[in-house]
């Protein structure tokens, strides 16, 4: 059976539904299992904590892929080309890019036949000699900084100036490939009938030219014989719209379906060409005036004039009552899953949960630990994961599991409890905040990708509640038969024995919420020892590790034992002072300085320790991330006056 993986940045783009639609089609009778794995973007935090999807790439290396299919266009939103390449270089399997041409050795690209200059050409001069349009306005996404959206921009200008027409800068906005920001910048800009000077409107996406038919139709606007609206891509959107959006295709389901049949070649050991080529189409409807307002059928017109029906094999045909009723099932998923405490409740409801959730299989895995993940980190993969529990509906088998661990390295599926279960899987990481505790995978019954999306966004979320209770739980009576009061070793630093980096920012973010909670004041401060790269270059690093050890005895000293101390790397502690107004971080300074000599000499240290700190209340956030660096730029302040008072 083969496997292969499917990275896409996210199910909530059109694009995205079309593609795997084709994939899914291709597939569905096949002896294979192929991985959809939904993978935001590198470092991405642009909404909370959506850089953790990255952490399914590293799983990918896994020997039991065996090959992977990109929709390398969709990346560059976010992404350069190198950035892009310099990511799937860690990939020794062949990788399909469709969109963008990638310089790989073992890449097979899926690239457009006819540029986008000619398209774009083909379009504006449609407009001009067609339907008598002179003035054109531009919806871009230049600030994206995306190649796709700049090439459109590009293809544009070059359009205008081949046609003979003007370009105005005033006639331009952008709206980040986004229709709500579309609609916002169009807004702001086009208040009245008097603020448009234009008869044509050229969007770099169907999402922004949809924003501009209804922004202008609300303003009184007749679309399209006051106003031509011209799109691109062609999205499920551009057919539902009224009137129907004119935009260029993609055939983003036939980029999809061939990429599928270009993988599967590879794999039966077929040769195939290292470059495929797609075509763009112009698709002329409604809104640009080819098609009447009062046709109803999908009629478009191409460059050439031709009359064709669409027969998209998407389906566009959205019954009001199929959308009540998928609503229904989400709530009715959520009363599921919402009904287990623990991880041994959570298998007990895996039936369930696979049955309302459309599901014929399902497994989760965790790490030996939960891994902590700033989106700055990179994120290590470790070598063994722990399969806890699986359901398979067609057999009945189903097992809560101790102990059971597999390499990544050689699968990301462990196939003894479900053998030969050939379909469609989704891969996704189970985390919460910073912490990934590990995966799921699961077989789908349709392609309702974005439903999917849903169900698994609330299984994680109550998956990572479940394993942090009972973690609790079991941490809880660990400790009470050993009657010790001993700090879980995960959370403690070893040079310091206060809390590492970990632990203070789990327990320090509770300690701020529960503080806001009720009113009180907190200060954060960020703590950074001075010199200790002299100190070891002197003395030594054994003397560095000393020095480090008393610093923490100071600060544990100069705060209360309610506060929370913590070493956030080598020189840099942080505290969580509840209670503490900001008014007293000077006298606090003071006391450590004062603290620091007198330690210095207790352990007979032949220098005086010296630290640089800076406190910042909650004011501008309760963030604890976000407070650090705010006390971070406070302490850079008091680090240039001593270094000036030195100079």
């Amino acid at each position: 059976m083969k496997n292969i993986a499917v990275i896409i940045p996210s199910f909530a783009i059109e694009y995205s539904l079309e593609f795997l639609s084709g994939i899914y089609d291709y597939f569905v009778n096949e002896d294979a299992r192929v991985f959809v794995v939904p993978t935001s973007f590198k470092y991405d935090n642009s909404s909370n904590f959506s850089y953790q999807y990255w952490t399914s790439i590293k799983l990918l290396e896994s020997n039991q892929i065996e090959a992977i299919i990109c929709p390398s266009g969709m990346f560059l939103t976010k992404m350069s080309k190198e950035e892009l390449e310099c990511e799937l270089k860690r990939f020794k399997k062949p990788i399909v890019s469709v969109a963008l041409e990638l310089n790989l050795n073992n890449c097979y690209n899926i690239v457009q036949q006819v540029n986008c200059k000619e398209i774009y050409y083909q379009i504006v001069n449609h407009l001009k000699t067609v339907h008598g349009c002179r003035e054109f306005a531009f919806i871009s996404a230049n600030s994206v900084n995306s190649a796709e959206a700049l090439d459109r921009y590009e293809s544009y200008i070059d359009a205008l100036k081949r046609c003979n027409l003007d370009y105005h800068f005033d006639y331009e906005i952008d709206g980040k490939f986004v229709a709500e920001i579309a609609k916002e910048e169009l807004a702001k800009k086009y208040k009245s009938k008097s603020d448009v000077k234009f008869d044509a409107v050229v969007a770099a996406n169907d999402a922004m030219a949809i924003a501009a038919i209804e922004h202008f139709s609300n303003m009184g606007f007749n679309i399209p014989k006051d106003i031509k609206i011209v799109g691109f891509d062609d999205t499920i959107s551009s057919r539902l719209v009224y009137p129907k959006l004119s935009t260029i295709s993609q055939n983003v389901y036939g980029q999809g379906y061939k990429a599928a049949d270009i993988v599967n070649e590879i794999l039966e050991g077929n040769v195939v060409e290292k470059t495929e080529l797609i075509d763009l189409n112009i698709m002329f409807r409604q809104s640009c005036g080819c098609v009447s307002k009062n046709i109803q059928d999908n009629i478009y017109f191409d460059e050439d004039g031709v009359e064709h029906r669409d027969v998209s094999k998407f389906a566009t045909n959205i019954k009001y009552s199929d959308i009540i009723l998928d609503k229904l099932n989400i709530i009715t998923f959520m009363d599921v899953v919402k009904s287990a405490n623990t991880l041994r409740q959570f298998y007990y409801d895996l039936p369930h949960i696979v049955n309302n959730a459309n599901m014929d299989n399902i497994q989760v895995c965790f790490y030996k630990e939960p891994i902590y993940l700033d989106a700055e980190e990179e994120f290590s993969c470790p070598k063994e994961i722990e399969l806890k529990m699986y359901y398979d509906k067609n057999s009945g088998s189903s097992n809560f599991l101790e102990n059971e661990y597999f390499k990544i390295k050689d699968s990301v599926f462990v196939e003894k409890f479900m053998p030969e279960t050939s379909g469609i899987y989704l891969l996704h990481p189970i985390f919460s905040g910073e912490s990934n505790y590990g995966y799921l995978t699961c077989k789908i019954q349709n392609k309702n990708f974005s439903d999917y999306n849903v169900y698994l966004k609330i299984l994680i979320n109550s998956l990572s509640q479940t394993y942090e209770y009972t973690h609790q739980l079991l941490l809880a009576e660990e400790l009470k038969s050993e009657n010790s009061n001993l700090k879980d070793q995960s959370c403690t630093d070893e040079l310091t024995k206060i809390l590492n980096r970990r632990g203070f920012k789990e327990r320090g973010q509770r300690a701020i919420d529960v503080a806001q909670e009720k009113g009180a004041p907190v200060v954060v401060f960020f703590c950074d020892m001075d010199g200790l790269k002299k100190i070891n270059d002197t003395y030594g690093h054994e003397m560095g590790d000393k020095a480090i050890r008393v610093q923490a005895e100071v600060l544990t000293k100069a705060f209360r034992q309610d506060d929370i101390v913590g070493r956030l790397s080598g020189d840099e502690f942080g505290v969580i002072a509840v209670g503490m107004g900001i008014e007293r971080v000077e006298s606090v300074r003071q006391q450590i300085d004062a603290l620091n000599a007198k330690f210095s000499k207790k352990h007979k240290l032949p220098f005086i320790l010296s630290i640089s700190i800076g406190g910042v209340d909650l004011q501008s956030s309760s963030n604890l991330k976000r407070l650090l660096s705010e006390a971070d730029k406070k302490l850079y302040i008091e680090k240039q006056i001593k270094h000036a008072n030195r100079v």
